[in-house]
């Protein structure tokens, strides 16, 4: 594969052809360390090699390589580059649309400005990794027609509107990562069709969200802590699942939460004493896990109805207002105590 990188092991700009052997009669010039890569991006494609001599060309990767400056339009010709890679860089100003003709490109990183809809023609691509730039505006529908892509970065970033139902469509989706932006309005029941989706993040966007029910699943891992920032969320209902290691502390910031199951996983560790903090908590279980140690204090939970705790290896005192909780809602106490 012909290729133009900057490699992490290898600061050499290196054109590698399917034999092995340099590219000279392509590449003009290759740099023999990056103390020689010019630090303006433009002066690479004029200087260093003649885009119109690189139609063989499949890999542009200067990723953390201290360059600026604006992607020039010339990098269209590349008509046979699969992956585009320029992240970690000083870049600014919009990707050109000369790209979107790239119809061979399956990977490409690092633009600002809004996702343009023309990015649908790319129909190869299976990378889209948009992480931490200064992307604004909504996601276009158009990203629908990406049905060859497997992975869609775009966290961190000002992204705003909803996610478009189109996404899935997007069938060969295995991680999907919309957390940190500005998104709002439902989560499209469409991504219930992405049946390769490994891993969904949209944290530190619904902050309206109240309810999140995700029962009888196959999910397994860890609840991340940036649930924490669901502010709003009242019901968290995750049971019948294979979550592990052990539950969130961050659960003590959802100052709204008033039913809490995390029944029939795998959770070990003991029980966050952060949780006793909620005083608006009604129903607690956590029936059939692998947690630990001392039950905390539930001492401000004066609402609490249901707290069911059984099949676990906790041990200790009751809470101190074990007394104050309706019994007919306690269940198997004595099997955890």
């Amino acid at each position: 594969m012909a290729s133009l990188e900057n490699s992490f092991t290898n600061p050499a700009f290196r054109a590698i052809s399917r034999s092995g052997r340099w590219l000279r009669d392509s590449l003009q010039v290759l740099p023999k360390s990056s103390s020689r890569l010019p630090s303006h991006l433009g002066k690479l494609f004029d200087n260093q090699f003649n885009c119109r001599r690189q139609v063989c060309l499949e890999l542009v990767s200067l990723s953390n390589s201290e360059i600026n400056g604006s992607i020039p339009k010339e990098i269209g010709r590349l008509s046979s580059v699969s992956y585009i890679f320029f992240s970690c860089n000083h870049l600014r100003g919009s990707i050109p649309g000369e790209v979107w003709n790239l119809s061979k490109l399956t990977g490409l990183d690092n633009f600002s400005g809004s996702i343009p809809s023309k990015i649908g023609r790319l129909s190869s691509l299976s990378l889209l990794l948009l992480e931490a730039n200064n992307l604004t505006g909504p996601t276009p529908i158009s990203i629908g027609s990406l049905y060859n892509l497997s992975q869609l970065l775009l966290v961190d970033n000002s992204l705003n509107g909803a996610i478009p139902r189109e996404v899935g469509m997007m069938k060969s989706l295995n991680m999907l990562d919309l957390s940190i932006n500005q998104i709002t309005g439902p989560i499209p029941t469409s991504l219930g069709n992405l049946s390769k989706l490994v891993w969904l993040y949209l944290y530190g966007n619904l902050t309206k969200l109240s309810t999140l029910y995700l029962l009888e699943n196959k999910l397994f891992g860890s609840i991340p802590q940036e649930i924490g920032m669901l502010v709003s969320l009242t019901e968290l209902i995750f049971f019948y699942n294979n979550f592990s290691v052990s539950i969130s502390a961050s659960l003590g910031n959802l100052t709204s939460l008033s039913t809490l199951y995390l029944d029939q996983n795998m959770f070990s560790g003991s029980i966050p004493a952060s949780i006793g903090n909620r005083t608006k908590l009604v129903g607690f279980s956590l029936l059939y896990n692998h947690l630990s140690g001392p039950i905390p204090s539930f001492s401000n939970l004066t609402h609490l109805e249901s707290f069911q705790i059984s099949d676990n290896h906790l041990g200790g005192p009751l809470p101190e207002n074990y007394a104050s909780v309706d019994n007919s809602y306690i269940l198997g106490l004595s099997t955890t105590i």
